[in-house]
């Protein structure tokens, strides 16, 4: 079996033993885990993205309100912060569209998993 048809196997069956039939309801039952996984997947980009987004709002608003009289220390830790919150909210952006995609994909081959199940069934 080559690379390519380990992968689809991988990503059809997931962690699940290997079955010959294992039948609608197993394969409906495994969507819904897809679909309960994105949903865990939205929470935590949720949380991931609001967290940078303080942190980076925060550095930027003690930036602008820092006074003439700022020390270049704090100037630089204030531009840090910024500049560290803005590339988590960017990274965990990222982070979600690939998690997004991948679930996607996987979930889309147990639907067609369940088709070709029906039309097998059906002759």
């Amino acid at each position: 079996m080559n690379e390519f048809a380990e992968m689809l196997k991988e990503a059809i069956l997931g962690d699940e033993p290997y079955r010959p039939d294992p039948g609608r309801a197993a394969l409906e039952a495994s969507v819904a885990r897809f679909e309960a996984r994105m949903r865990t997947v939205r929470r935590m980009a949720f949380f991931m993205v609001t967290l940078a987004s303080a942190v980076f709002v925060t550095g930027l608003v003690r930036f602008l309100r820092a006074g003439p009289d700022a020390s270049v220390r704090e100037l630089l830790l204030d531009a840090g912060l910024f500049f560290f919150g803005l590339m988590c909210v960017g990274m965990g952006k990222m982070w979600f569209a690939m998690m997004h995609n991948h679930i996607a994909v996987m979930k889309e081959l147990k639907v067609t998993q369940i088709r070709l199940a029906e039309s097998g069934s059906e002759r």
